[in-house]
């Protein structure tokens, strides 16, 4: 299936140590994204528990691992459930050489995306970060 929009699912963490999902909505415009995507977040660290999985398929999951460097990441995976959704994560940063680096880790269903796929996000990620 193919999606006109898709939403991030993104992990949040809480002040207390645990942390929970979320689903944040597509929006053309960021500052609207970046409205509703805090509203969502305040919500989340203001609960506790996790919430019912979505097992919507018109998203993609992102972590943000920023205490670690790291050179693979392993997703959990059931699969007695249709799973097809990518799964982004982001690691520690750092700089050398005046360059700024930072780990991605892509996880995809290859019967639905192939490697021309991923290096095509690779390319545009390094393209937006590339802009100041």
């Amino acid at each position: 299936m193919i999606y006109d929009k898709i939403r991030a699912g993104a992990t949040i963490n809480r002040p207390d140590g645990t942390f929970s999902f979320s689903y944040l909505p597509y929006y053309k415009e960021f500052t609207k994204f970046e409205h509703e995507a805090q509203r969502i977040i305040d919500q989340i660290r203001n609960t506790t528990g996790l919430p019912h999985t979505d097992r919507s398929q018109d998203v993609a999951y992102f972590s943000a691992i920023p205490w670690v460097k790291f050179t693979s990441v392993e997703h959990a995976s059931n699969y007695k459930v249709p799973n097809s959704v990518p799964k982004i994560a982001f690691g520690k940063w750092e700089e050398r050489d005046g360059k700024k680096y930072m780990p991605v880790s892509v996880h995809v269903h290859h019967a639905l995306m192939d490697g021309v796929h991923v290096g095509e996000f690779y390319a545009l990620l390094q393209r937006l970060l590339n802009q100041e």
